[in-house]
């Protein structure tokens, strides 16, 4: 019994997890910031089986990578990805950013108009501001910036996704899914952020 139990376990694997470590997920970062987090770099071929995973969770860091290798990661993501599987991810929206710009003085804005002068301030720094602020992580011949490269409004991402394959992509809230594996696993807390899930 416990041996069928152990082969229908899903798969799950938590890419660019950062600190956030999932209990009961294998999890992966270009820099792990303990020994159960195993490297990993997104810009190379993944080390999984076509068709091996059951979840993938990416949240807040697909923004990170300009657009062809956000691509390629999608790509790469659905490759790994078992019939039925499903990705979920987080990331900045485009329309929240335009939205704030042309509502600035509304409640939700309240913690970015404290942080910035304007809402011109902002949204140079939304596009430009963070990538260019020359953080960088050196590893082996390689320099990474940390910095925004990517900006996806729903309808861009939901294109790219489904032209790599994926079947269905469906909008969700904050920490909420259909999948229990998938519910309250997100760690970033903005409910204006990018929520999807995609299916192959």
């Amino acid at each position: 019994m416990e041996n069928q139990e152990l082969v229908m376990q899903s798969r799950k694997i938590h890419l660019a997890c950062g600190k956030n470590v999932l209990k009961g997920w294998e999890n992966y970062d270009l820099f792990p910031c303990n020994n159960s987090v195993t490297k990993i770099d997104l810009l190379q071929k993944m080390n999984f089986e076509d068709n091996s995973i059951d979840f993938i969770f990416f949240e807040h860091a697909i923004e990170h990578f300009d657009e062809v290798d956000g691509f390629h990661i999608i790509q790469e993501c659905y490759r790994i990805l078992k019939k039925g599987g499903v990705m979920r991810i987080l990331t900045p929206s485009l329309d929240t950013y335009v939205r704030r710009f042309n509502e600035w003085g509304e409640d939700f804005n309240t913690k970015h108009r404290n942080e910035f002068s304007s809402r011109t301030a902002f949204l140079n720094y939304a596009f430009y501001g963070e990538h260019a602020t020359g953080l960088k992580f050196l590893d082996g011949k390689r320099s990474y910036d940390i910095g925004h490269r990517f900006i996806y409004s729903f309808e861009d991402l939901e294109e790219k996704l489904k032209k790599c394959g994926f079947l269905q992509v469906t909008e969700h809230d904050l920490r909420q899914s259909k999948h229990p594996e998938l519910c309250n696993i997100d760690c970033r807390v903005d409910n204006l952020d990018i929520i999807l899930e995609a299916q192959k």
